[in-house]
Parts: structure tokens; sequence; C-alpha cells
């Protein structure tokens, strides 16, 4: 029993990042455990990992001392400073969030492979749309996990979205940099479907996804087209 109570337990560590006098800093970080409480993944943990400490006071501040300001100019400062902060408690909140979509593809996914486990964070490539994945598989001696385990990962998303039940099929692209996956997977799905990328191995080892539900409108950064009902992604500038 205890190394099943173990194997729930997983540690977090949660890094905002905001702008600071023009430049992009990290504004907040927090670490701490929590405990997996469900099948799915749902993870139990303390509040001061979702919302920085402090913010919600501040947020009483503010607004208490807007409501008493006269109209002028520290009234708009006021606003402005309650503007920012408000911004930073959503940042904070919205660290963990997949939009509704992405969480019913990767139900979809976890029924086809359950041997990996994903996460986002604020301002990630397609927002809410896009994950990290972390593939439960062995690490091989070039750094990159096994290649078998790969194939079969990116063989199940392809055919998870591929499915029509709601809410309907999806675009996908990958970014992972074992060549060799790229090249099978490309050769398999068209120029362009995992991409190479500085930190996506063997360095920081993960495989980022973004995920595009096709009832949605596309838009310029996460832009699609269709051809005889097949996607063609657009050649993407990869992220920093």
């Amino acid at each position: 029993m205890l190394g099943r109570v173990i194997e729930a337990v997983v540690q977090l560590s949660i890094v905002v990042r905001g702008n600071v006098d023009g430049e992009e800093q990290v504004v907040w970080y927090a670490v701490g455990s929590g405990s997996i409480v469900t099948p799915d993944g749902l993870i139990l943990t303390n509040q001061h990992l979702i919302t920085p400490v402090g913010v919600d006071e501040k947020l009483a501040e503010l607004e208490t001392q807007l409501a008493s300001a006269p109209a002028g100019p520290k009234s708009e400062a006021l606003e402005k400073a309650l503007a920012l902060a408000e911004r930073e408690e959503a940042r904070a909140s919205g660290f963990h969030t997949f939009a509704e979509p992405s969480v019913r593809l990767l139900e979809r996914l976890r029924a086809r492979n359950d041997k990996w486990w994903a996460g986002t964070y604020p301002r990630h490539w397609w927002g809410e749309l896009s994950a990290d994945v972390f593939l439960k598989a062995p690490v091989m001696s070039d750094g990159f996990w096994k290649q078998s385990a790969v194939r079969q990962f990116f063989e199940d998303l392809n055919a998870a979205c591929e499915e029509s039940g709601p809410p309907g099929k999806f675009a996908w692209k990958a970014i992972y940099n074992d060549d060799a996956i790229r090249t099978e997977m490309n050769n398999l799905y068209g120029a362009g479907r995992v991409l190479k990328a500085p930190g996506h191995g063997p360095d920081k080892l993960h495989i980022h996804l973004d995920l595009r539900p096709l009832t949605v409108t596309k838009g310029e950064v996460t832009g699609y087209n269709m051809d005889q009902g097949h996607v063609v992604l657009p050649e993407p500038v990869a992220p920093p």
C-alpha cells in the first residue's frame, strides 16, 4: 500500500513570468507537492501553488483605494495598477489549464495510450491549445526516449485526432529533436508535422504539441488549411 501512495505523489515547480520595466522576468516562483487523486491525473495541491501569496490581498486593497479615490491622476494610476494585478492573478491561476477541446482530445488519447503525462503554462506557444508531453518510456544512450515508444505515441495521437466524435477532428504538430523520429513522422504525416527546436531533447526532454480543433476558426498563429479533407500546416517559426 505504501508503494502505491508514493507513486501518487508529485512535485510541482510553478514559474510565472511578467514584463518588468520592459523586460520579461520571473515574477513568481513556487515549489511544492501534490497528490494525484483521480485516474485521469487530477492533482490536489495547496493554494499557494495556484495563486501567488498576497495577490488576492493586493487586489482587494487596490479596489478599496480606487473606490474612495477622486477622479484624476490618482484614480487613473490605481486603475492601471489594478489591471496589472488582475493580469498577474490570471496568469498565475491559468498555468495549468487546457482549453476544453484539448482536454477531450487528451482523454481520447489516454484511451489509446496511457504511457505519458502532460502539462501547460501561461503564454504557451498556442496558449491553452498547447501541451508539453513527458513519456513513461526508457531514455536511451542518446538522451532520447526509446523510439518505439515515441513512434507509438505519435501514431496514437494522430488516430485520436482523426476521431470524429465531439469536439471533432484536430490538426496537430509537434516539436521533438530526435532526427530519425522527425523524419519518419514527417514522411508519414506530412512535412512540418514534427519540428526541431532547442530544449526539446536531449536537453529538457519533452514533446511539445500544438492541438487545433478543426471546428475552431483558424488564426494567424495557429493557422492551417484543409486540402481534400487533410490538414495542411504552414511552416511555422519555432518558439524560442
